[in-house]
């Protein structure tokens, strides 16, 4: 029968490489449509073979236990995982209350999380502590917006209405504002080196992402300032965009001997120091329609709301596998020992236990969602904070930086 240490080794090792690359990049994974499992143990060429200490009865079980994990645990993970990924990509566009004068340009960070019920697993005779359900995701980009009207030399949008019989002023054009946002780029080892050090300075990360999404907002009703632009309403408006997510990461973390996971298979224990390599593709497209409105206090603060659905469409391929050399001992304590130690004790048997699993899935296709926030006018400059929740209690928040005319 497999022990605690191993169950609970197991699931800190998948756990700890999928959190270092929600970290580094935007996920979207969801329930395993087809899924794939296999734990090996490889003899080695010549010498004494260390799989034979392993009961074939506890091989079927573990692999039973390591479908049960991912079907009940890492499953239900990627879900929330996913509707961060899709919630910050679609809080990217930095559009405060939907209004735009002559054109605006800036950059700002977007961070999305839940938190669900915590999970307990049991298979057969084993239970697993209590587990943590929760995701995150993190997206950058840059972003720039025009008015219509002012692109096409008639002016800004905050003139007067033209009188009917005269061809100045404000026009149907400057009822409609275009933004933009976009991210590319490749993420090495240099760029996630700050979160790879607090775990181990054996990691590699490699891959690309590239981001980006369009909006396309019509006023319903035109905005209205005091003189002054004090106070203010600052209309209502309707958009509806575009977005996209292409994503390859590749991630290998070696430990190291020092560092191998304990194990226990039936009367031999020892240690496991397997190399992880998890690599995932992704493609997500979301077509959101949203609505909002909002006033202006004292004019450097603007408070805006709205609230938008969005069509989700994408999948995502994902890869696992983890493999190394094994060390066993007919020992109660050999898992305490230094894997050399163990390997003199068993008379130098060796062999490579391996675990790989693959499948692929389809992303939720529907989110509906709540927007509020505030910008902060100073001069030219906005200071952006908005927030997103989903109806599902997924939580999204922006902070970013832009210039205005």
């Amino acid at each position: 029968m497999v022990r605690m240490a191993l169950i609970t080794s197991l699931v800190r090792r998948c756990v700890r490489g999928t959190a270092l690359i929600i970290l580094g990049a935007n996920l979207y994974l969801f329930d395993f449509s087809s899924l794939q499992a296999q734990v090996t143990c490889t003899p080695p060429p010549s010498g004494n073979n260390v799989c034979t200490f392993i009961p074939p009865a506890t091989v079927a079980e573990f692999n039973g236990l390591e479908q049960k994990i991912r079907t009940d645990y890492l499953n239900e993970v990627t879900k929330s995982m996913a509707d961060s990924a899709v919630l910050s990509n679609l809080n990217a566009s930095m559009m405060g209350p939907g209004t735009v004068n002559r054109f605006q340009v800036g950059g700002g960070v977007t961070l999305a999380g839940v938190k669900r019920n915590d999970i307990n697993i049991q298979y057969q005779d084993i239970n697993i502590p209590t587990l943590p359900n929760a995701g995150a995701s993190l997206n950058m980009g840059a972003m720039a917006a025009v008015n219509l009207g002012w692109l096409l030399g008639k002016g800004p949008a905050d003139q007067p209405d033209a009188p009917s019989d005269s061809g100045q002023g404000r026009s149907f054009l400057h009822r409609i504002n275009i933004y933009g946002h976009g991210f590319q780029g490749k993420i090495g080892q240099g760029d996630l080196r700050s979160v790879a050090s607090s775990v181990s300075n054996d990691l590699t990360v490699n891959g690309s992402i590239n981001s980006f999404g369009a909006t396309v907002r019509f006023q319903l009703l035109r905005e209205r300032y005091t003189r002054l632009d004090f106070f203010g309403f600052t209309g209502l408006s309707l958009g509806i965009g575009f977005h996209r997510t292409s994503e390859d990461m590749n991630l290998n973390y070696h430990p190291g001997a020092s560092n191998a996971v304990k194990v226990a298979f039936g009367p031999a224990t020892g240690k496991w120091d397997g190399d992880v390599n998890f690599g995932y593709q992704s493609r997500v497209q979301s077509v959101p329609i949203d609505v909002r409105t909002g006033v202006r206090l004292f004019y450097f603060l603007t408070v805006f709301g709205g609230a938008g659905i969005s069509s989700n469409s994408g999948n995502t391929r994902l890869n696992l596998n983890i493999s190394g050399p094994v060390y066993l001992a007919l020992d109660p304590n050999a898992s305490g020992l230094p894997p050399q130690v163990i390997q003199q004790m068993n008379g130098n048997a060796s062999g490579t236990l391996g675990l790989r699993t693959s499948g692929s899935a389809n992303v939720k296709s529907q989110t509906n969602y709540l927007i509020a926030g505030f910008e902060i006018n100073i001069l030219m400059l906005k200071v952006l904070a908005e927030g997103i929740v989903t109806d599902d209690k997924v939580y999204s928040a922006n902070i970013g930086l832009k210039f205005a005319l």
